[in-house]
């Protein structure tokens, strides 16, 4: 399932770093990138949730806020020079709007604004883009065990 390109916030940093749910692949300079087909832009959406994951996989359960935050920044800054205007223009007319929404929040986060994935605007233009590109989100339906 995927990350709303890393965050929901930083104190869930941690927990939505799983944000995309893994690290920056490599990015494709294959024709389907850059299609405005849902191919086209969910290539581009795994990759910036790679790169969120990665980011903050080093960083460990210690983590400062200020860690967080410069993490927070740095990735920011690498996912919008390497896939910011790419993925902007492949997004096909149904999500848009909600790309736009995320870009957004990681421009100010690439700003160093600590609130940038705070805003429930955000988690839920990235609730829909993650079921655009992954399906519907999946509950586990495992019995809990008893004490």
């Amino acid at each position: 399932m995927g990350s709303h390109f890393g965050c929901r916030g930083l104190g869930a940093f941690t927990l939505t770093i799983a944000l995309g749910a893994a690290g920056l692949a490599a990015c494709g300079d294959d024709d389907k990138s850059s299609a405005r087909t849902k191919e086209g832009y969910c290539a581009f959406e795994s990759q910036i949730d790679a790169a969120f994951n990665s980011a903050f996989e080093g960083l460990g359960a210690d983590a400062t806020e200020e860690q967080m935050i410069a993490a927070a920044a740095a990735v920011s800054k690498t996912v919008l020079d390497k896939f910011g205007a790419g993925a902007k223009a492949a997004a096909p007319d149904e999500i848009a709007a909600d790309v736009a929404v995320l870009f957004a929040a990681v421009e100010k986060a690439a700003a160093g604004d600590p609130e940038a994935f705070n805003d429930p605007a955000m988690g839920a233009a990235g609730d829909r883009v993650d079921e655009f590109c992954y399906g519907p989100p999946t509950q586990d339906t495992t019995p809990a065990s008893s004490p």
